[in-house]
């Protein structure tokens, strides 16, 4: 039966190694899958990135461009205003001078009437000036709604140019969103599957628990519980003091010579980190052991369940 039971625990144990390997396997291929998933994820962004920029960049220059020209016609328009206002200063003075003609030709008529047929033909001229200066003053009228009618075309095509960046910009924002939404989702199925293996572990473990603490046979395998002492160091450096129960053994040592199990259990384990616990040790990974004096009493199995 003792043989039977080691057998089974060796073969738990040797499940638990080899799910614990496949645990360490697929959580690679997992963290694996993850890096190039980020990288993946990282040389997308950064071609958006990219692309935004670079569109950004070209509606820029094209504002630019658009800012340019208005300025121009800013310009011009100015200068056709300058002209204009230039042209009505010559206007009024050209009007001023025909009063003061017509008020000197009112005092000639009166004084002289021979030279009315002259100032006549003068005033007649003075029309015809006249008459042409209002058509250079339409002309220029006219220029001037063409440009006003220009600027307006210009505001409008600038509002144009700026809904569609407003767009582009939504739709990347948008496209970004999603993006981090698929990430997020396979960091979640990541750990999700994660958190599957790590539970099927700590079932192993229980279950190899249960096999060397409450087997069915427990009672004809080692009726008697004798708890020893001692201080435990492993190859890893750390130390570790508690009790392990050698059974019908007489000695501690006999827990190594005369016991196959590859394995030994303490109980109300001490350690840097922790304290009254239980663990398992392999015995290949410990270097040292030291009984101490103090010993706990002898307990028996028909005791067992009053005491514990």
């Amino acid at each position: 039966m003792s043989d039977d039971k080691t057998t089974g625990t060796t073969t738990l144990v040797k499940l638990k190694d080899k799910l614990l390997e496949e645990f360490e396997n697929l959580s690679q291929v997992l963290r694996d899958e993850k890096d190039q998933f980020d990288e993946e994820m990282t040389r997308k962004r950064k071609e958006f990135d990219s692309e935004i920029k670079a569109k950004l960049t070209e509606l820029a220059a094209g504002k630019e461009d658009l800012e340019e020209a208005n300025k121009q016609l800013q310009k011009k328009r100015g200068n056709y205003t300058t002209e204009l206002e230039k042209k009505n200063q010559n206007l009024m003075q050209m009007k001023a001078e025909l009063e003061r003609e017509k008020n000197a030709y009112s005092k000639i008529k009166e004084e002289q009437g021979i030279i009315l047929s002259k100032e006549t033909t003068n005033i007649q001229e003075l029309k015809i000036r006249s008459q042409e200066f209002q058509k250079e003053n339409n002309v220029l009228i006219q220029q001037k709604i063409a440009l006003e009618n220009d600027l307006k075309k210009l505001d409008e095509i600038l509002k144009k140019e700026n809904n569609v960046l407003a767009q582009q910009k939504i739709a990347l924002e948008n496209d970004l969103k999603s993006l981090n939404e698929v990430l997020k989702k396979e960091e979640g199925m990541h750990f999700q599957k994660m958190a599957v293996l790590k539970g099927k572990l700590e079932k192993i473990e229980d279950e190899i628990e249960q096999k060397m603490f409450f087997a069915p046979d427990q009672a004809k395998f080692d009726c008697t519980k004798k708890s020893r002492e001692l201080i435990v160091k492993t190859t890893l450096g750390d130390t570790y003091r508690g009790n392990i129960n050698i059974g019908a053994k007489e000695r501690i040592s006999d827990m190594f010579t005369k016991v196959k199990t590859p394995f030994i259990v303490m109980y109300d384990v001490v350690f840097k980190g922790g304290e009254n616990t239980t663990i398992i040790l392999n015995k290949q990974n410990i270097v040292s052991l030291e009984p101490l004096d103090k010993r706990a009493e002898n307990h028996f199995c028909e005791d067992d369940g009053k005491k514990n």
